[in-house]
């Protein structure tokens, strides 16, 4: 019937309809994800930032590598890391680093492992960046089909009056394009950084 105007609920009017805190804390959470997936996998540097915090295996016991030993920057193209308290560590630690699939060539002189840390390619770049497009869209996807089910979740409610549910379903819709464009936002700043001349 008609055009249904649409009223800016306050929380408890849309806590008639839905769980509004569940449904802010599920975008939230989808927001912080996709900040920490950027974080976590698209480093210009994975291999080198991580190198502390490898795990090295030795008889069936696991240690982070700083436990181990001690790691420096000889330059921001060179890692050193001095295995002298423990050197029975050296070899695991070398295949660790081997298989962590970081293009970093370990070479051993005595305790000491030498990694040199590739330079970061323009293809690199593009690439990372393609990356945080297909992540941010895995985002998106998943705050649509969160919206969707509470929006579906509103439209049940066929006891409470239709401008109260059209007005629901409409704020729901809108707090998932904001946390979009959020997410959009997000997205232009690691695109920037990733393709930067930094």
């Amino acid at each position: 019937g008609g055009k249904q105007k649409v009223v800016h609920l306050s929380d408890e009017e849309i806590s008639q309809v839905i769980h509004i805190e569940e449904y802010r804390n599920l975008l939230l959470q989808a927001q912080e994800k996709l900040k920490k997936e950027f974080v976590d996998f698209l480093s210009l540097r994975p291999a080198a930032s991580n190198i502390d915090n490898l795990v090295i295996k030795i008889e069936d016991e696991e240690y982070p590598l700083n436990e181990l030993a001690q790691i420096s920057k000889k330059n921001p193209n060179l890692i050193a890391i001095n295995m002298t308290d423990f050197p029975e560590a050296l070899k695991p630690t070398i295949q660790a680093i081997i298989d962590s699939g970081g293009d970093m060539n370990p070479q051993q002189e005595g305790t000491m492992i030498y990694l040199s840390v590739p330079k970061v390619t323009r293809e690199h770049r593009e690439k990372l960046s393609k990356n945080a497009k297909v992540l941010f869209t895995k985002a998106k996807d998943g705050i649509r089909e969160i919206q969707n089910s509470f929006v579906k979740e509103a439209k049940r409610k066929t006891d409470l009056s239709e401008d109260l549910v059209h007005s629901a379903t409409h704020q729901i819709m809108s707090m998932a394009e904001q946390t979009t464009a959020e997410l959009e936002k997000i997205l232009k700043v690691k695109q920037k950084e990733l393709l930067g001349d930094n």
